[in-house]
């Protein structure tokens, strides 16, 4: 079991530095169809882990037991057709990115993103992620 830590980098399609948000920088404001970028990192002292987004989902609640939800992706499969996932040379990080939509018709709403994270054994190959070609 492991303390997951997420940040977050706009605009930037290099993920090797992170540029993490704080909670006086939200809510960030992005337009619609800007690419985003996730990413999310298992801090933990046990070696040989590795790290998975398996579902992600957005609200307009920060609830992330809201049942009315827009899937990203939902057990390894992308679901929105903006959708990538990025490769990460490190296993305790996981990155993906989305193109930034709007939920409803008011184009100022807050967005909340929620992950269901999983740690598994890095020797794993069985992650359940689709294989999607042009996807990690």
């Amino acid at each position: 079991m492991g303390l997951y830590e997420a940040g977050v980098e706009y605009g930037n399609h290099i993920f090797d530095e992170w540029e993490s948000c704080s909670s006086s920088d939200y809510p960030v404001v992005v337009t619609i169809g800007e690419e985003i970028f996730f990413g999310a990192e298992l801090v933990t002292k046990q070696t040989g882990l590795k790290v998975l987004a398996r579902t992600c989902w957005a609200s307009m609640t920060n609830s992330p037991v809201d049942p009315a939800r827009y899937y990203l992706q939902k057990d390894g499969c992308p679901t929105d057709p903006t959708f990538r996932r990025l490769r990460s040379e490190n296993p305790y990080v996981d990155k993906f990115s989305f193109k930034a939509f709007q939920l409803m018709v008011d184009q100022t709403a807050v967005i909340y993103l929620h992950c269901e994270m999983y740690s598994c054994d890095a020797a794993d190959s069985d992650t359940t992620v689709c294989n999607v070609p042009g996807r990690f």
